[in-house]
C-alpha cells in the first residue's frame, strides 16, 4: 500500500506556507491500465491469431537450414518439403482450434469495502469436448491496488476452473471491470487464438463493513448497554420520563408520582431515560485538507467506517439519523431516518460523495443546518484543521451551535505526524520536520483545548482506530455512562 510522503516544508515560513504545503491532495493510487499480453485498455476488440513459440522456433530452425541449402543444393527439394509441411500444419491447427463458444468466462463480484482486501472469482468453462490450455490474464481497475493476473490452465472436457482475485480498494465508487484476455492454445502449439472478453461485472467499493461485523458489533454494545450497572434507566436527574413502578426499599421519596400513587392506591415512582428517540446528525467535512492520504487512502474515506458504525448503534437504540457533507457550501443531504434499513441509504450515500479540493466553510454549513433543523439535536462533527490559523473560521460556529444543540467535535488525526515527532533526526532536513510537526502539534492541542471550553468534548485519533473510543464516548454522552 502507499503511504504518503512528508508533506512538511523546507522551511518554516509562517502557518499559512504550511498550510498551503500541507493541504495538497496526494497522487491517485497507482494501476497498471497495459495487460500482460501486452495490449492496452481499452483491450482491442474481436479474435485473432497469433504464432507461439513452437512456430517461431521451427521457422527459425528452417531459416537456419535455408542457409545449409546454399551450400548443398541437393537439400532444397527437402527443405521446400519441410516448409510446406510446417504451413500446412499451422493452417490445419488454427482450422481446428478451439471455437469462441467452446470457453465461457464468467466472474462472481462481490461487494467490497474501502481499506480492505477484497475478493471476487472468474469461472473459465471448457464447453467442448477436448483439452484446452490457455494463458488468462487481467488487469485491476485503477481504484484498487493489486497484481495484475497471468496465469496458465488446463481445461479439462466440460471441466470449470475458479481464479480468486485479491486487491485493495482505495477509492470509493463503483468500477466496471476491464476485460479478461484469453489465449487459448492450438492442438498442435503452433498457433493461438487471442481475445479479450467482456461483461457488465463492476466492482463496488463502499464504505463500512461487512455486515456480520456490524452484527457483531452491535452485539457487543447492546451487551454493554443492557448489563445491569449500565442501564439506561435512571432515577431523576434531567432525564425524560419513561415510565412508573412501584416504590422499592432504598427509593427517594421525593421521586414518588403522589398522584399516581393516589390513583392505585400504592407508593409509585417516575423513572426516566436519557434523550433517546431523538436526531443524530452527522456533519462530513469534505473539504480539502480531508482529501490528505491517510495510509493511502483519504482521511474522509478513512472517516467514514466510523461514522457508519456509530450510525449503526444509534438507529440501533431507536435514533434518528441524517447527514450533512459540506466543503465551501453545504453539499449532501440524507433526512433523519430511524431504523437500522437507513443504514442502507446512509451508505449508499457516502460512496457516492466525491471529494473536494476546496476550503471548508463552517459559517454556510452551520447555517444551512440552523434553517434544516429547529430541535435539539445530538451533531457529531468530522472535520480536521491545520493549525490555529485554519481553525480560526469554525470556532465561532462551534460555539454557537453549542448553545442549542449537544456537539462532539471529531478531529481526524494524521499519525504521519506525530511518527515524524518520534522519529530521530538524522540530518538538518528531519530536524526541521521534527520542529514543523511539533510546533503543529502543540496548535493542534490548542484549538482542541478551546472547543473543551466551549463545552464540546473531542476526539483526536488515527481515523484507523476511531471506531471504539467513538461509541464510547456516544455512550458517555446520551446513556450516560460507559
Amino acid at each position: 500500500m502507499t503511504s504518503r510522503e512528508s508533506t512538511f516544508p523546507a522551511c518554516a515560513t509562517g502557518s499559512s506556507s504550511r498550510l498551503r504545503r500541507r493541504s495538497k491532495v496526494s497522487a491517485q493510487p497507482k494501476s497498471s491500465t497495459r495487460s500482460p499480453m501486452g495490449s492496452p485498455s481499452p483491450a482491442r476488440k474481436g479474435r485473432w491469431v497469433v504464432p507461439t513459440r513452437r512456430f517461431l522456433w521451427l521457422v527459425g530452425a528452417l531459416l537456419l537450414m535455408g542457409l545449409l541449402v546454399s551450400a548443398w543444393p541437393d537439400l532444397e527439394v527437402l527443405w521446400v518439403l519441410l516448409v510446406l509441411v510446417l504451413l500446412l500444419l499451422f493452417l490445419l491447427d488454427v482450422l481446428l482450434g478451439a471455437r469462441r463458444s467452446e470457453v465461457r468466462v464468467e466472474r462472481e463480484v462481490p461487494v467490497a469495502y474501502l481499506g480492505r482486501e477484497g475478493k471476487y472469482l472468474i469461472r473459465i468453462h471448457n464447453e467442448g469436448n477436448r483439452p484446452l490450455r490457455l494463458l488468462v490474464s487481467e488487469v485491476l481497475p485503477a481504484a484498487c491496488e493489486g497484481e495484475p493476473l497471468e496465469k496458465r490452465l488446463l481445461l479439462l472436457p466440460q471441466g470449470q476452473i475458479q481464479v480468486e482475485r485479491k486487491f485493495l480498494g482505495v477509492r470509493r465508487g463503483r468500477y466496471p471491470l476491464l476485460p479478461i484476455g484469453l489465449r487459448i492454445s492450438t492442438l498442435l502449439g503452433l498457433a493461438a487464438y487471442q481475445e479479450y472478453r467482456e461483461d457488465e461485472a463492476s466492482l463496488a467499493l463502499q464504505p463500512g463493513r461487512p455486515s456480520s461485523e456490524t452484527s457483531w458489533l452491535l452485539v457487543r454494545v447492546g451487551e454493554l448497554i443492557q448489563d445491569k450497572d449500565r442501564s439506561l434507566l435512571r432515577r431523576g436527574g434531567n432525564w425524560q420520563f419513561d415510565s412508573l413502578r412501584e416504590y422499592c426499599v432504598g427509593d427517594e421519596p421525593r421521586k414518588i408520582d403522589w398522584k399516581a400513587s393516589a390513583r392505585r392506591h400504592r407508593p409509585m415512582v417516575r423513572t426516566y431515560r436519557s434523550e433517546m428517540n431523538s436526531q443524530v446528525l452527522f456533519l462530513l467535512d469534505t473539504g480539502r485538507l480531508m482529501g490528505n492520504l491517510v495510509g493511502g487512502i483519504s482521511k474522509l474515506d478513512r472517516a467514514m467506517t466510523p461514522l457508519l458504525d456509530l450510525s449503526a448503534v444509534c438507529l440501533r437504540e431507536g435514533e434518528k439519523v441524517g447527514l450533512m457533507t459540506f466543503d465551501a457550501k453545504p453539499q449532501l443531504w440524507v433526512p433523519p431516518k430511524e431504523g437500522l434499513s437507513h443504514l442502507h441509504s446512509l451508505t449508499q450515500a457516502l460512496t457516492q460523495l466525491e471529494t473536494s479540493h476546496e476550503p471548508t466553510s463552517y459559517f454556510r454549513a452551520f447555517t444551512q443546518l440552523r434553517a434544516r433543523i429547529k430541535k435539539r439535536s445530538f451533531l457529531v462533527i468530522f472535520s480536521d484543521f491545520l493549525d490555529e490559523i485554519s481553525a480560526e473560521a469554525m470556532l465561532p460556529g462551534l460555539h454557537k451551535m453549542a448553545q442549542k444543540h449537544m456537539l462532539l467535535f471529531v478531529a481526524v488525526n494524521d499519525p504521519q505526524t506525530g511518527r515524524i515527532l518520534q522519529a530521530g533526526a538524522k540530518d538538518p532536513q528531519s530536524l526541521l520536520e521534527k520542529a514543523v510537526a511539533a510546533q503543529l502539534l502543540a496548535e493542534r492541542r490548542r484549538v482542541l483545548a478551546r472547543i473543551e471550553r466551549m463545552g464540546i468534548p473531542t476526539l483526536d485519533m488515527d481515523p484507523q482506530r476511531l471506531t471504539g473510543p467513538l461509541i464510547r464516548k456516544y455512550l458517555q454522552m446520551r446513556l450516560g455512562r460507559v
